[in-house]
């Protein structure tokens, strides 16, 4: 397509440059610690929709896949000085497709624990669609995991009267700070705070961006059926300042990876301009879930 441009360095980043604009990032390896990502993550119109790595919480980068505890070990806060820290890494080298339609690509991860050994590996596949007429677009990630030694207990803090903000892990997004008046809505109907541990098809979150009065833009999270627990329960934060959506398969119990099997999970992440549409909503959930 006309406008489009690709800009791939092996083993950092897959960048996306369409319509004269930085559309997106997704960083393979951003450091030592850090985890894969995508930030920046912009609408077709220019709207920046991720935060990377506020000062409240350094470990939030865009938009990321993070478990919390794998055998009470920690993949979240990505700090090394923790009795209890695991590292996520890159194994070997990423695999990048550039298709008429959009791009592929396939990283292979390690879990490891500080000692070196590799608790779970996971494979990884990113679809990253070009806009459409519209200007929607869409990042569909399918990934795999499997135990490399013995059973994984998958698990995330309790939601407790000590803990209320619980039950995070998986595939999260971190809204840019320049986005305010959020407003959720989910598949059942159900709109800002009332969607906390709820379980719905998909979650969308919109803002109002600075710089535009009443310019809206969002991002709408699917959760594939074929996922275990489907559909799954979310974790979400409306704060100003503070916006944050999170499928969580584990927000209410833990998740037994049984070694020998594989867990596979599947979600999309659809990024518009405007306040969005429930009948749209439903009709892209249909069309991910292969119904149409």
């Amino acid at each position: 397509m006309t406008g489009t441009r690709w800009s791939y360095q092996p083993r950092k980043h897959l960048a996306l440059e369409w319509a004269g604009r930085e559309l997106l990032t997704y960083q393979f390896r951003p450091d030592a610690e850090g985890k894969p990502f995508v930030h920046p993550l912009c609408t077709s119109q220019g709207v920046l929709l991720t935060a990377y790595r506020p000062w409240d919480h350094p470990w939030h980068r865009g938009l990321w896949f993070a478990w919390k505890y794998l055998n009470g070990v920690n993949f979240w806060e990505e700090n090394a000085e923790l009795e209890h820290a695991g590292r996520t890494v890159q194994i070997g080298s990423e695999q990048v497709t550039l298709e008429p339609e959009g791009a592929r690509v396939s990283t292979t991860l390690g879990y490891v624990l500080a000692s070196g050994d590799e608790l779970v590996r996971e494979w990884r596949e990113l679809f990253i669609s070009l806009p459409r007429a519209s200007g929607d677009y869409t990042l569909e990630w399918t990934q795999s995991f499997e135990a490399q030694h013995g059973d994984v207990s998958v698990d995330r803090t309790p939601v407790a009267a000590d803990t209320p903000w619980g039950g995070y892990a998986g595939l999260g997004w971190r809204a840019a700070r320049s986005l305010g008046d959020f407003q959720l809505l989910d598949s059942e109907g159900r709109r800002d705070d009332l969607i906390l541990g709820q379980r719905a098809q998909w979650v969308d979150l919109s803002g109002v961006s600075d710089g535009a009065p009443g310019r809206a833009a969002g991002m709408t999270l699917f959760d594939h059926p074929d996922n275990p627990r489907h559909p799954t329960s979310w974790h979400m934060v409306r704060q100003p300042g503070f916006g944050y959506v999170n499928a969580s398969l584990v927000f209410h119990e833990p998740f037994t990876l049984k070694q020998g099997e594989r867990l596979t999970l599947c979600y999309c992440a659809l990024i518009h301009d405007g306040w969005p549409d429930a009948n749209l909503l439903n009709t892209e959930f249909e069309r991910f879930a292969g119904q149409v």
